[in-house]
C-alpha cells in the first residue's frame, strides 16, 4: 500500500458550467454577428468562455482519474519531499489536450510525474463561446502528501525526527570521508529539522577542518546553550575572541537555513551531473578543490558568485559556471522574513 495521500485542490474553480463573459474575451466584444469569426479562428486560446471545458463525468470524475493514475516518485518518498505542483494544458476545440506545461514547480520527479498524468487524461467536452466549441486554457493543481505530513503539508514531529537521522548520517559518512562541506550541508540540514548536541559538534568539527573557527565557535556555543558542559569549557578556552552575546545572537540569527529544491541528495546529483572537467586544464594536469562563495538572495536567487580559493583559470571559470547555474533555492528565515545567507562550496577536480 503506498504510504502517501494524494490531495486535488481547488478544483471547485473547475467545475464546468456558464461563466460570465466579460464584454473583452481576449481583446474583443462579441457579438450574435461573430459566430463565424470564432469558428474560422480556432487557433484563439481563451482564458474565459461561456461554457467552460470539463473532464468527462465531471468534477468526482476527475478526481478518480488523477488518484488513479498518479504514482508518487519512490525518491521523493524516501526523500520527505511533497508539495503541490500546478499544471497548465490548454482544451482545445475538439476535446484534445494540448500544451502541457509546469506552472509552479515542487521537485523534478513530482513535477515530471504530474505532467504526464495530465499529458494522459482522455479528451475533454471542450469550452464554447456563443455556441462554437473554442481553446481555453486550465490549470490544475495536483497536491502531493505522505502520510508523515499533517494536513496543511508540514512534516510532523515523527518525520522531521526521521529525516534528521537520515541527514545526520549522511553527513557522517561524507565528514569520514574527509568532505567536510558537504557533510556541513547535511548537519545544516538535520539541524533545520531537529537541533541536536552531536549534530552542532559535528557540524562545528566541519567547520573548523575548513577553517571556518567562528562557525565552529557558534555551534560550540549552541551545543553549550543546549547544555553540554564539554562543548561550554571547550568555548571557553578557544573562543574568548568571539563575545558571546554577539556570537549568539549571530549564530541564532538564521532559523531556518537556505535550501536547494529537493535537498541535499539533489544538491550533491546536480554537483556531480553538470561539473565539467575543462579539457585545457586536465592535458596540463590541474587538479586540487577551487572554494566558491555565494549569496543565496532572500528571492531565492544566486548572487555576489566569486573565487575564494582558485587553482588555474580553466577550473576556476568551471566553478562559477557550476553555482552560478544553481536553480533557485528555498531562502533563509530570520524572525519570520526572508534573508540572504551566504555560503562558501568546495568544487573538487580530480
Amino acid at each position: 500500500m503506498r504510504n502517501f495521500l494524494l490531495v486535488i485542490l481547488s478544483l471547485a474553480a473547475f467545475i464546468p458550467g456558464r461563466a460570465q463573459l466579460i464584454d473583452s474575451i481576449s481583446g474583443r466584444e462579441y457579438r450574435l454577428t461573430e459566430s463565424s469569426r470564432l469558428a474560422e479562428d480556432d487557433s484563439e486560446i481563451h482564458d474565459l468562455a461561456e461554457i467552460m471545458p470539463s473532464f468527462p463525468g465531471g468534477q468526482d470524475s476527475l478526481i478518480k482519474f488523477l488518484m488513479a493514475s498518479i504514482h508518487y516518485p519512490q525518491d521523493a518518498m524516501n526523500a520527505g519531499i511533497h508539495g503541490t505542483v500546478t499544471v497548465k494544458f490548454v482544451v482545445k476545440n475538439n476535446g484534445s489536450i494540448s500544451e502541457v506545461a509546469l506552472g509552479r514547480s515542487v521537485y523534478a520527479q513530482l513535477d515530471e510525474e504530474a505532467l504526464r498524468v495530465v499529458k494522459s487524461m482522455p479528451a475533454w467536452i471542450p469550452g464554447s463561446i456563443r455556441d462554437q466549441k473554442v481553446n481555453v486554457r486550465k490549470e490544475i493543481p495536483i497536491q502531493f502528501m505522505l502520510l508523515g505530513a499533517d494536513v496543511e503539508g508540514e512534516l510532523t514531529p515523527e518525520l522531521k525526527s526521521t529525516k534528521s537521522l537520515q541527514s545526520f548520517g549522511k553527513g557522517k559518512t561524507l565528514m569520514e570521508e574527509g568532505n567536510y562541506a558537504r557533510a556541513e550541508y547535511f548537519f545544516t540540514d538535520a539541524l533545520t529539522m531537529l537541533p541536536s548536541v552531536d549534530t552542532y559538534i559535528n557540524r562545528g568539527l566541519c567547520r573548523l577542518a575548513q577553517s571556518n573557527e567562528k562557525g565552529y565557535c557558534a555551534d560550540l556555543l549552541n551545543a553549550s546553550i543546549m547544555g553540554d558542559r564539554e562543548s561550554e569549557a571547550t568555548f571557553a578556552s578557544k573562543c574568548t575572541q568571539y563575545p558571546k552575546d554577539k556570537l549568539r545572537e549571530e549564530s541564532s540569527g538564521v532559523q531556518q537555513q537556505p535550501s536547494f529544491p529537493g535537498g541535499p541528495d539533489a544538491f550533491l546529483e546536480y554537483l556531480t551531473t553538470n561539473k565539467r572537467y575543462p579539457e585545457a586544464a586536465r592535458v596540463n594536469g590541474k587538479s586540487g578543490t577551487v572554494t566558491v562563495s555565494y549569496t543565496v538572495s532572500p528571492k531565492g536567487k544566486i548572487q555576489e558568485v566569486k573565487i575564494e580559493q582558485g587553482i588555474c583559470p580553466e577550473l576556476d571559470q568551471e566553478a562559477l559556471r557550476l553555482v552560478s547555474s544553481m536553480p533557485d533555492w528555498t531562502p533563509g528565515k530570520m524572525n519570520g522574513k526572508f534573508v540572504g545567507v551566504r555560503f562558501n562550496l568546495p568544487v573538487k577536480f580530480d
